[in-house]
């Protein structure tokens, strides 16, 4: 489970790093071209995805782990939220 303050914690950090429309605009185009290219389906529970900017000397960034099932199969990721580790 996720801590309750660390969700907090990133919330915060998130409302003080909101990008600017011509930067999520950038952002955005990115993935949906990342999404084409791989031909994927991006869906969430809500239809909406959140996002921010990392603060310059953070070493903090999006890790998305897959959940692969018992036949090998990914439908899924999972957001890691922790700082990434010297070995990653």
């Amino acid at each position: 489970m996720i801590d309750p303050k660390l969700l907090g914690d990133l919330a915060k950090d998130h409302q003080k790093n909101v990008m600017t429309r011509d930067e999520a605009r950038a952002f955005l185009k990115d993935l949906m071209a990342v999404c084409r290219q791989h031909r994927v389906f991006l869906r969430t529970a809500d239809q909406t995805i959140r996002f921010s900017k990392v603060f310059a000397d953070s070493d903090q960034r999006t890790v998305l782990r897959a959940m692969v099932d018992k036949e090998g199969r990914c439908a899924a990721a999972q957001i890691d939220y922790k700082s990434p580790t010297p070995s990653e």
